[in-house]
């Protein structure tokens, strides 16, 4: 079954595009193919592999050019972001072209604006999961029911959820906002966290993703945890023969 996970949140600086970078690494290592598509206006996930912003993106793919779709690593292409005066002016237009566009592949992971509107509407009907990453703070729960109602406003019911992004193990209001989070919305939280590491902030500084960045780094368990928890919650199976891979060391 082919999956499209828009990974979306009102609220900037939560972790969208580093967790859409480097989830979209894990399940390639194991032997997923994956598309990333930047719809975020901000272009920061084109940025990592362009920082010259010439990337083609949804609207020249539309218009039958597949060098839009680049190959940034074995079983990774993006689709980036184009200037605003090149796209579709339709969200469904754009939902039905995402769609169109994961039939080539096992997963789509849609890197969305921290923003309402047309671009944000249309990955929403594309998906089939909706992926909400969150710190562990309480301005990060502070309107999260209410943007999860008014994305079901605009697609109905569909299955979401919640991970916390940036987690300290010093920070005792980590486990706090958890807590709260477990109890609110039961098993819509997934049980694995992603640590806050320098490194995540630095690779895409390199072009890289984490896996590239720093091969050993210890925050590659929390991703490569947070693989097998999605695969369960897609209904994909975990037997597809994964890539080598380097041991994890701890930091």
């Amino acid at each position: 079954m082919v999956a499209i996970v828009a990974i979306a949140n009102q609220k900037g600086g939560v972790g969208k595009t580093s967790l859409t970078l480097n989830v979209g690494w894990a399940f390639a290592e194991q032997g997923r193919r994956v598309a990333l598509v930047d719809l975020d206006p901000q272009g920061h996930l084109t940025a990592v592999f362009d920082n010259q912003g010439s990337s083609m993106g949804l609207a020249s793919w539309l218009a039958g050019q597949d060098a839009a779709l680049r190959n940034v690593a074995p079983g990774v292409d993006l689709l980036g972001m184009e200037p605003p005066d090149a796209w579709p002016g339709d969200d469904a237009i754009i939902a039905s072209a995402i769609v169109r566009l994961a039939g080539s592949y096992d997963v789509v992971f849609v890197d969305c604006p921290p923003s309402e509107g047309m671009l944000l509407h249309a990955a929403l009907r594309a998906a089939t999961v909706l992926l909400i990453p969150l710190h562990a703070d309480y301005f990060s729960m502070n309107g999260l029911s209410r943007f999860i109602q008014a994305t079901q406003a605009v697609v109905g019911e569909r299955p979401f959820y919640l991970v916390l992004n940036r987690l300290s193990r010093r920070r005792r209001l980590d486990e706090e906002v958890r807590s709260r989070l477990a109890t609110y919305f039961g098993d819509r939280l997934l049980q694995t966290g992603v640590r806050e590491a320098v490194a995540i902030a630095e690779s895409p500084g390199f072009g890289q993703s984490l896996f590239q960045y720093a091969p050993g780094h210890g925050a590659l368990m929390d991703y490569r945890a947070l693989v097998q928890e999605l695969l369960g919650v897609l209904g994909q199976p975990s037997s597809v023969e994964p890539l080598p891979r380097p041991p994890v060391v701890e930091p």
